[in-house]
């Protein structure tokens, strides 16, 4: 029986689970273990793994993908400051550096204390639903917001639609139990 082991297709997972949970909690162990997941990356997985810029560029494209794939936390500057760990993240797992989750980490953990301030604001005070708006967003290609002003314009409308489906709804189930 060959000593390869079967390692489940979600490896890269929780290789992203232990790199993210290891930038914020450092407990000293972590060279070893990382030294431990990068064999099974190369030598046990399934379909072994070269650590090469390539596999840089799919854990980078990825994680973010999994973090904001709606785009609708990080803004173009964020993408651009974190643009330069693209083919790095195979030469910083070798080196046990996590200093692309502690960017990535620092970046969402700003926009999610500012968009929870913004949306707080938004909701204290009513919308008003008489005035015409138009909210433009793609669903199936959504864009990183090109700054702040327009990241927070499209929470404003994104909660008023939100709200308004959700009244929406309420007045369909009611109608419905009239009948």
């Amino acid at each position: 029986m060959s000593s390869r082991k079967f390692i489940t297709p979600l490896f890269p997972i929780a290789l992203f689970s232990f790199l993210v949970f290891c930038s914020s909690r450092r407990q000293g162990n972590e060279p070893e273990l990382m030294g431990r997941i990068l064999e099974q990356l190369r030598v046990h997985h399934y379909q072994p793994v070269k650590l090469n810029d390539e596999f840089s560029g799919k854990i980078y494209s990825n994680f973010l993908d999994k973090l904001d794939g709606d785009k609708r936390f990080f803004i173009q500057g964020d993408i651009k400051k974190l643009e330069p760990f693209r083919n790095q993240l195979d030469d910083q797992l070798q080196r046990g550096s996590y200093a692309f989750m502690d960017s990535a980490w620092s970046l969402f953990d700003r926009r999610m204390n500012q968009l929870e301030k913004h949306y707080q604001k938004v909701l204290a005070k009513p919308f008003d639903f008489q005035a015409n708006v138009v909210w433009d967003y793609d669903e199936e290609n959504p864009r990183y917001a090109k700054d702040e002003k327009e990241q927070l314009e499209f929470w404003r409308k994104s909660l008023k639609f939100s709200v308004l489906e959700r009244y929406y709804r309420k007045t369909e189930q009611q109608n419905e139990a009239r009948k």
